[in-house]
C-alpha cells in the first residue's frame, strides 16, 4: 500500500478557534519536525489554513 500527500500547496483544519496565535507543527513518522508556522485565526472561525507546499510526498503529523 503506497500513501500520499492528500494535499499540494495548503492544510486546512476544522475546528473552532479563538483569536490567539496557534503554534502548529508537522512531524513525519520519523518524529522529525518538517515545518513550524505559526496561525492567528479570527475568532470564532472553523478553520485555519496553513503553506504546505513545501513538504514532499508522505505521511504526517500534525500538531496544534
Amino acid at each position: 500500500m503506497r500513501l500520499i500527500n492528500p494535499f499540494r500547496n495548503n492544510v486546512t483544519i476544522k475546528g473552532k478557534f479563538s483569536g490567539n496565535p496557534l503554534k502548529v507543527e508537522v512531524a513525519d513518522l520519523n518524529g522529525m519536525i518538517r515545518l513550524v508556522t505559526t496561525v492567528t485565526p479570527d475568532a470564532g472561525m472553523e478553520s485555519i489554513s496553513f503553506d504546505a507546499a513545501k513538504l514532499g510526498k508522505g505521511v504526517y503529523i500534525i500538531r496544534v
